[in-house]
């Protein structure tokens, strides 16, 4: 049996801020189980059959196939249904959710089941992956302040920021995404709609430090790159479990196969992954898409120490 409460390591931010990477990290640790981005569970595995981190379409993974078969008793529904429930639960009023404003927290009662649903769901992978922490990737503020409020769950939060450049110097590329079903590639975004995104993201990830802060530590993209075996025991240490990942070397990270739902591409690489710091945004960015940026999100960039120029 899997003690309670169980713990969850969940990793908060924008898009494309380095979060699968970090996940797969700690995920090398002993009794740590990556799950990915698991609030697409309903969407992207049991509804549209994307591929799990093992490689194998959802519906043919043993593992997520046993974790669900554990909980099919308690939620008949539909995985279309619980999407649908996620969408209402998690999406609406987002800011004022994180303030606590009492009248935007109201929980319906099929909000209620979806938030017993998911705490289940935690225990069961847990159970099924034999693990002490889950980490999930999810990202999204509101989702993470929702689960903190799940009994049995003992929820530490990572707030990973990483260069609003960068990130959306990285939502300009073109890149191909096999975990879509038409085997496309993964969306792209203008410079000002990735801007927002990130100050709003994170801004709110602000909020939820400011509601929880024994629970809460912030985390640069660009520390890990560079010192990953550092950054891995901080977290270890915040979680209270040793998270010194299988680190063959100062930059090398050997990867094996997880179970991780949606989330960057790289999650199906295996073997040994060498840790770079990519600054091709910082040669390369057009120079209007990089002031753009700047200018849309300098009071956070400055929050998290990063020059308001190109060099660092």
């Amino acid at each position: 049996m899997i003690d309670t409460p169980l713990k969850v390591l969940y990793i908060l931010g924008s898009g494309r801020n380095g979060s699968t990477v970090l996940a797969d990290a700690l995920g090398t640790a002993p009794g740590m189980e990556n799950v990915g981005e698991i609030h697409w569970i309903w969407d992207r595995g049991a509804g549209e059959n994307r591929p799990c981190g093992c490689g194998e379409p959802f519906a043919d993974c043993v593992f997520w196939q046993g974790v669900l078969s554990d909980i099919a008793a308690v939620a008949p529904q539909p995985a279309a249904e619980r999407a649908k429930v996620r969408y209402a639960t998690l999406e609406g009023l987002a800011p004022l959710r994180l303030l606590g404003r009492r009248w935007a927290n109201r929980i319906r009662p099929r909000q209620r089941e979806y938030l017993e649903l998911t705490r289940r769901l935690y225990l069961a992978t847990a159970q099924a992956a034999e693990a002490e922490v889950i980490v999930d990737s999810s990202k999204r503020p509101v989702y993470g302040q929702a689960i903190t409020r799940l009994e049995d769950l003992d929820v530490h939060i990572v707030h990973l920021v990483r260069d609003a450049r960068a990130v959306a110097f990285s939502w300009r590329r073109k890149k191909r995404n096999p975990d879509r079903p038409d085997g496309g590639y993964m969306a792209r975004y203008p410079a000002w709609k990735s801007a927002v995104g990130w100050a709003v993201w994170n801004a709110m990830g602000e909020l939820l430090r400011w509601r929880r802060k024994d629970r809460f530590l912030q985390v640069r993209y660009e520390d890990f790159i560079r010192d990953p075996q550092g950054v891995l025991e901080s977290i270890g240490e915040f979680i209270g479990l040793e998270a010194t990942a299988a680190l063959s070397g100062v930059q090398e990270l050997m990867l094996s196969s997880n179970h991780s739902i949606s989330g960057n591409p790289s999650k199906f690489e295996k073997g040994a992954i060498k840790l770079r710091e990519d600054r091709e945004w910082a040669a390369s960015m057009e120079a209007k898409d990089f002031w753009t940026t700047t200018l849309l999100t300098w009071p956070l960039l400055l929050r998290y120490r990063y020059p308001l120029g190109k060099g660092h």
